[in-house]
Order: C-alpha cells, then structure tokens, then sequence
C-alpha cells in the first residue's frame, strides 16, 4: 500500500491536498508482487490508477465483473502485454470536504496533463519539459489547440465512465485569465 502523502508545501505552500491534482498528489507509486506469476524488479510508466486494482484482483481470482468497472487488470501489464493498453486518463476530485465541494477533473495524455477546477484557472502542463508544473500553459494561444484537444478528451472520459458533472459546465465554470 501507499499514500500520496498532504503535498505540504509544494507548488507554493499548499498545506494540504484538497483539490490541488499537482504531481506531488497524484502520482502515486504502484507496486504488486506475485511470486512465480509476475517477474521481479519490473518498472513501468503506462497510465494506471487505484480503479485497476479491483479488476487486478479479480483477474486473479479468474474472476471477472458482471457489469463494466471503470478500471482494467494490470496483470497483462505485469506478463508484458503493453499492447492496447489506454492511452489516455481521467482523474477527480470533489475536494476534502470542511464543508464546501470543489469540483477538479484532469486528464493525462500523450505526456500532456490539462486540468480544469470549478472556479479556478484551468492548468495545462508538458510533463516532458515541464515535470515539476511551473509554467502553466493555458493561457498561452500557441497550446490553445493542445487545450482543446485535452479539453475534448476530458469530455469523453468522462461520458465513458458515467460521471454525472456536465464536462461543458465544468469548462466554462474555471476562470480563464488570472485576472479574474
């Protein structure tokens, strides 16, 4: 098990996680271990989050759930099996709670991350040349059409996985300049 840990202090002095989707809070490590199944030592960098575990576990069982889960098994992963593996992913928030809900969606893709927060300056970062997020590119016209790109692909994942915040309201609801 693991635990991205509060964020304390990164990106400026935020004290806690809340809604804040830096790196620091959701890039967390992933480790399995299967003796005589899965071969020791692997890394990996292929998009994965704490929905596959459920269907990881399954898999193992040779079980598999009756209806669709939003996650997928890592075991083909862990055998080598890369091939078709998603290419792009969702990850929310709905904030910490102390009595207010706030909202974040992100999507990962291609090395890109964009992230969209109910009334707060949507985030756009290239992870390759940007790991720590230190230039936020958002606002900047020449990555409007990565943007919106992202912003499309948000879209889809969420309709795919059945979330009930309307993408488009979620969008228009962020602040767009820093001025605001």
């Amino acid at each position: 098990a693991t635990d991205h840990g509060d964020a304390i202090a990164s990106h400026g002095g935020h004290f806690d996680k809340n809604s804040h989707m830096s790196e620091e809070v959701m890039r967390v490590p992933y480790a399995m271990s299967w003796k005589g199944v899965i071969a020791p030592h692997q890394s990996d960098d292929h998009l994965v989050f704490t929905c596959d575990t459920a269907p990881t576990m399954m898999d193992a069982a040779g079980l598999s759930f009756r209806k669709g889960c939003d996650g997928q098994s890592l075991l083909p992963l862990a055998r080598g099996e890369k091939a078709g593996w998603r290419n792009s992913l969702m990850c929310e928030s709905y904030g910490h709670g102390y009595g207010c809900t706030i909202i974040s969606r992100l999507v990962y893709k291609d090395g890109w991350k964009y992230v969209v927060t109910e009334h707060d300056l949507e985030q756009l970062y290239d992870l390759g040349k940007d790991p720590y997020e230190m230039n936020n590119l958002s606002q900047d016209p020449a990555f409007f059409p990565k943007r919106d790109e992202l912003r499309d692909e948000l879209r889809k994942l969420m309709k795919s996985s059945g979330d009930t915040v309307d993408p488009d309201w979620l969008i228009s609801s962020a602040r767009k300049t820093y001025e605001e």
